[in-house]
């Protein structure tokens, strides 16, 4: 599971390790670029899931996602800390997020949507 992370919040990356340490131990990797909206498609070729952050601060979070759909079919993730603004949330998919989250997330959850926005089947386990 590769998985390219637009956000600059040390939480969510520490995060995204773990729960890649996890759940894919032999082949998680995440990749974290020094993000502008020009670079985003062509740094996402390879990759099983794109997760953006709708609270980039230098950069506009709903360009990414626009330009990550209009150029690839890679899954896209986002996350947001406002839960009282639905605009943000509505904005990310209109613009082709496939789904989103609320900060603060607990591992579990994370790694439960990953699986779900990249088509993985879930096993059961008994």
């Amino acid at each position: 599971m590769k998985v390219w992370a637009a956000t600059r919040d040390s939480q969510v990356i520490d995060l995204l390790n773990t729960a890649l340490r996890m759940r894919w131990p032999n082949s998680g990797r995440l990749i974290v670029p020094d993000v502008t909206d020009q670079e985003a498609p062509s740094q996402i070729k390879g990759c099983d899931l794109a997760i953006v952050d709708t609270c980039l601060d230098t950069v506009d979070a709903n360009e990414i996602i626009h330009q990550i759909r209009r150029d690839s079919e890679v899954p896209v993730l986002a996350l947001s800390s406002s839960k009282g603004d639905q605009g943000i949330t509505a904005r990310a998919l209109a613009n082709g997020a496939d789904d989103y989250l609320f900060k603060p997330v607990e591992i579990i959850e994370l790694i439960f949507h990953i699986e779900s926005v990249a088509g993985i089947k879930h096993s059961a386990r008994g």
